[in-house]
């Protein structure tokens, strides 16, 4: 198995695609590096949106990536807040009365599509330009994001996205009882968010880029 360590080094491949500007600074040769930011199927994740449940709010991220301070401010919030359900995507185990684990999802849009609020707090240093808040911006579902680097790659207009300082419990509790409260905000917030993501987020631009880079590769061989 090939390990981070591995993928920096310049004696492991011709030539190198960074998914995100991290990875490309990390690179030790920028001369064997091209950056293609990530992007995301427009189409698959379409911004049209069904509530399916009063105030459903998504959690979508591997468990061990998570933040603990997510849940000092969620639980509360979930108090007082009765008809509020908490989805836990990707999270195994028991479900109670507004906490539902869903496990591994394989329609991610389908969720997104069903949720009023997708809330998001990787601890620093996991991961670069997450797909996951990609995915919930193009849906036009505001977001309440950690705001550390791998988020800030993808959501990097305020604007279109509620950013709280990493373990900041007050501000990310404010945040998410700001936009339950203010439904119109919400809305207004997914909107600016699926507009950016149909203006930074396209993956078929990226394509062609790909095409690009494999076809000079193969010409040097």
């Amino acid at each position: 198995m090939t390990g981070m360590g591995d993928l920096l080094s310049p004696e492991c491949a011709e030539h190198f695609i960074a998914t995100s500007d991290l990875v490309y600074r990390l690179q030790p040769d920028p001369t064997r590096c091209t950056l293609i930011p990530n992007g995301i199927d427009l189409e698959r994740f379409h911004g049209r949106r069904t509530h399916g449940v009063p105030h459903a709010i998504v959690r979508i991220c591997r468990p061990e990536k998570y933040a603990e301070f997510f849940w000092y401010a969620m639980l509360p919030v979930l108090a007082d807040y009765p008809t509020t359900e908490l989805c836990l995507a990707g999270a195994e185990g028991s479900s109670s009365h507004q906490i539902r684990t869903l496990g591994v999802i394989m329609d991610v849009a389908e969720i997104l599509a069903q949720s009023y609020l997708f809330v998001h707090t990787p601890r620093p240093g996991e991961g670069t330009r997450d797909l996951a808040v990609m995915e919930a911006m193009a849906m036009g579902v505001p977001c309440v994001l950690g705001d550390v680097p791998c988020v800030r790659e993808a959501a990097a207009d305020e604007g279109c996205a509620a950013l709280v300082p990493h373990n900041d419990v007050p501000r990310l509790t404010v945040a998410l009882r700001h936009l339950l409260d203010e439904a119109e905000e919400a809305e207004r917030m997914g909107v600016r968010a699926r507009r950016y993501a149909i203006e930074h987020f396209d993956m078929r631009p990226r394509v062609a880029s790909y095409e690009r880079v494999y076809a000079a590769v193969t010409r040097r061989q």
